[in-house]
């Protein structure tokens, strides 16, 4: 049985991550940040179904704590511009 006290805990971290970039949608934040893995296309909802919570939260860790969010947003643009 998985952590009934993971919720809290990814859901505040998701916050965290979202306060950073309010004006994107929610489904813009899990896709761009946590199922993605740097990728774009149409494995999001795989990737979305079969995660684990323990590999969600180690990815919003570090993209709260190990990566600035304006650099990523810049990436992201870069990405979308074809720069990256």
């Amino acid at each position: 049985m998985r952590d009934p006290k993971r919720i809290k805990r990814i859901l505040s971290k998701l916050e965290k991550l979202w306060n950073e970039t309010t004006d994107w949608r929610l489904g813009q934040v899990l896709e761009n940040y946590i199922f993605t893995e740097g990728e774009r296309g149409d494995q999001t909802s795989v990737r979305m179904f079969y995660q684990e919570d323990d590999k969600t939260e180690k990815i919003l860790d570090k993209m709260i704590e190990k990566v600035p969010v304006k650099q990523i947003k810049k990436s992201l643009k870069d990405l979308k511009k074809g720069r990256a």
